[in-house]
C-alpha cells in the first residue's frame, strides 16, 4: 500500500552528490534516500514505537540497520533514528515501490533525478 510513500513525503529526502578529481572527472558518486524520526517525544511510551516503525522500513528496504543519530541543535540535542538506502538492492526495492506508489510533491522530481 502507499503508506511508505506518505512517510517519505513527510520525513524522507533524496541525496545525490559526487567528488571530482584534479582532472574534473567524477570519481565517487553517492545517491540515497533517507528517512529519519525522533527517538522519543515528550509523551514517553513504554515501547519505542518510532524504532519499531523504522525497523519495519529497514526490513522492507533490505537495509542493514536502523542508525541512531545525535543532532546538536542550538538549545538541545535531538536523538533520531535513520534509515538510508545506500546499497543498490535497497535502491532497486525503493524504485520499484515508488514506481507503483508515486510521490506527489516536489520529492517526485528528486526521486526521478
Amino acid at each position: 500500500n502507499p503508506w511508505l510513500t506518505g512517510f517519505i513525503e513527510s520525513d524522507g529526502n533524496f541525496y545525490c552528490g559526487f567528488k571530482v578529481n584534479s582532472e574534473g572527472i567524477a570519481t565517487l558518486i553517492k545517491a540515497y534516500m533517507r528517512i529519519s524520526q525522533k527517538q522519543s517525544y515528550k509523551s514517553v511510551l513504554k515501547d519505542n514505537l518510532n524504532f519499531c516503525i523504522m525497523d519495519k522500513i529497514r526490513e522492507f528496504l533490505d537495509v542493514k540497520k536502523v542508525t541512531e543519530i545525535q543532532r546538536n541543535r542550538p538549545n538541545y540535542i535531538e536523538l533520531v533514528y535513520e534509515v538510508r538506502t545506500t546499497k543498490k538492492s535497497s535502491c532497486d526495492i525503493l524504485i520499484n515501490y515508488l514506481t507503483n506508489f508515486p510521490l506527489f510533491s516536489s520529492k517526485h522530481q528528486d526521486f526521478l533525478d
